[in-house]
């Protein structure tokens, strides 16, 4: 299936680790939203001009970038704050001694913008007052039932639109 946009991003500063980046990213291991294609990463999310999916492989300087659907003209200017490769690591410098541990051993994984963020709500909401489990199955349902199919490959699906 041809991609309606393809891209390299390079991350500007220091190492740069996907899976680190995006890790606590799905709800639960069987999101429909999240899925991963050997060492890429798929995702499914909703944009103003409607469902996208993108595709993210690393690349040894950063990731290369497949998105297909009618919101692929909305994400394409917000895929670096998603991927968390505009986040200025080369002025970080952490003072307490738990977050600088933290940040020696993970100095790879970066901080993200959602390009959704009504998802990025809902997934709070669900984890409010229940186990991480009921929520990851609330959330699971939640989009299998009232979620669409989404563009592109893996079978994934996007979350329901807000209203």
């Amino acid at each position: 299936m041809t991609p309606d946009h393809e891209a390299t991003l390079t991350a500007d500063h220091g190492p740069y680790d996907l899976r680190a980046t995006l890790r606590w990213l799905p709800l639960g291991r069987r999101d429909p939203t999240w899925s991963t294609d050997g060492a890429a990463v798929l995702h499914a999310c909703r944009t103003a001009s409607g469902p996208v999916t993108a595709r993210v492989a690393p690349r040894r300087d950063g990731v290369k970038v497949q998105l297909w659907g009618p919101g692929t003209e909305a994400a394409r200017p917000v895929l670096r704050g998603w991927l968390g490769l505009d986040d200025p690591i080369h002025t970080f410098e952490p003072e307490h001694p738990w977050v600088a541990s933290a940040w020696t051993r993970h100095r790879g994984a970066r901080l993200i913008r959602s390009p959704d963020p009504i998802e990025a709500l809902w997934v709070c909401i669900l984890q409010q007052r229940v186990t991480y489990a009921e929520a990851a199955r609330g959330w699971r349902s939640l989009v299998l039932v009232h979620g669409e199919a989404a563009p592109g490959p893996g079978g994934l699906r996007v979350a329901p639109e807000p209203s």
